[in-house]
């Protein structure tokens, strides 16, 4: 009964916090999803005992993908499952260390106390975490999520007696994962700095013509005013009965409307 209730309380302390990371809306159908999750943790752990927490990760992972992908993007999704993940193994690997050297009576209290900071971090930081993940430079930020998942992922492997890989196992592994994230995050910043360029060439083109209308409102307004200083010298011109001055503004005025037309 206990694993049970372990393997429920696992999947409510996956779900709250992607909520709270990727700011989507729960839905009733959503409780649906739970149970599938919880079902594939079990049938994980009946076909795979050995490996079950590696094989349990990957299905679950792989879940939240082909649930979530279309109503936040797919890598938020694989980026807040990931982060909450690595979490979740970084704390079973510090679990041994502390029951191991200290007390009975303080090891129970080591989950509450860990989740009780998890939470805390998350109400604090939730908008902060959330801004990470999908601001401008939400690539590189949601890539290297994904390293520390597989990296806390192969540190856990290399603590698993069932496997026991021998310790070149785990270098070539590290390397292996290494190389892969240099090349992703090349192409990452490769595809942002276009982005940039691209939104800077947008906005620069933006400035330009917005100060082109405004000179050509500024040119309208002066032609507009000249006219009418022409348009009242040509009046008074009329009232001292001075008639060469009358036709000389007058060919004037018409010179000027003609290229303010033009």
């Amino acid at each position: 009964m206990g694993y049970y209730t372990g393997t429920v309380v696992l999947v409510v302390i996956e779900l709250i916090p992607f909520y709270a990371i990727t700011n989507v809306k729960f839905k009733k159908r959503d409780l649906i999803f739970a149970l599938v999750i919880w079902l594939g943790n079990q049938l994980t752990a009946q076909l795979a005992p050995g490996v079950s927490d590696i094989v349990g990760a990957t299905v679950t992972i792989a879940l939240y993908y082909c649930y979530f992908y279309k109503r936040i993007g797919k890598l938020l999704t694989v980026a807040a499952i990931t982060l909450i993940r690595s979490v979740l193994i970084l704390t079973y690997l510090m679990s041994d260390y502390v029951f191991a050297y200290l007390p009975v009576f303080l090891t129970f209290l080591f989950y509450p106390v860990i989740f009780t900071i998890f939470y805390l971090v998350l109400k604090k930081w939730r908008i902060q975490i959330h801004r990470f993940l999908t601001d401008e430079n939400h690539q590189i930020a949601d890539w290297l999520v994904v390293y520390l998942y597989v990296c806390a992922l192969i540190v856990n492997i290399m603590q698993m007696p069932e496997i026991k890989p021998p310790a070149e196992i785990f270098w070539i592994l590290i390397m292996g994962v290494q190389s892969i994230f240099l090349i992703v995050m090349y192409i990452a910043s490769v595809q942002l700095q276009k982005k940039l360029l691209k939104k800077q060439e947008q906005r620069n083109l933006k400035l330009y013509l917005k100060d082109l209308e405004d000179s050509e409102d500024h040119l309208r307004k002066f032609k507009h005013d000249y006219l009418n200083l022409l348009a009242t010298m040509r009046t008074v011109a009329m009232n001292n009965h001075d008639q060469e001055l009358v036709q000389e503004l007058a060919q004037y005025t018409e010179k000027q409307i003609n290229n303010e037309n033009s």
